[in-house]
């Protein structure tokens, strides 16, 4: 098992049990969010760690950006979990994993929104 050293007061932990720490940061985060927003919220640290395990912004794929799993917030390809359909809340089924960049660039518009007006832009492209 690698171990690496905390950033808070320099204490030593395994690999693991740190991204434990910000995955359970990170769901308690959403958990506050869902309230907030009254919408559903359906997550468990379980789910949570299979979306760790991409490595890739799930729309952009083609382009291969990482994500970064950090608990440093401010970075553009930190690691966030965008709701494809927003009312449909935090449900596994409803998480898309992408950078932080593209999940503020996108809002609160759902994927099949942003599929239209990708088209719309396709098209205008093509009439030049």
């Amino acid at each position: 098992m690698h171990c690496i050293i905390s950033r808070k007061k320099g204490k030593i932990r395994s690999q693991e049990a740190y991204i434990d720490l910000i995955l359970s940061r990170k769901l308690i985060r959403l958990f506050e969010r869902a309230r907030k927003a009254g919408v559903p919220f359906d997550l468990t640290i379980d789910q949570l760690r299979i979306f760790e395990s991409k490595k890739f912004c799930e729309y952009n794929l083609a382009r291969g950006i990482q994500v970064e799993l950090t608990s440093e917030a401010n970075r553009l390809n930190t690691r966030t979990y965008d709701r494809a359909h927003p009312e449909k809340g935090y449900v596994f089924e409803n998480i898309i994993v992408c950078t932080k960049e593209i999940n503020e660039r996108k809002g609160n518009i759902s994927v099949d929104e942003l599929r239209v007006i990708d088209k719309t832009i396709k098209r205008k492209k093509m009439k030049k």
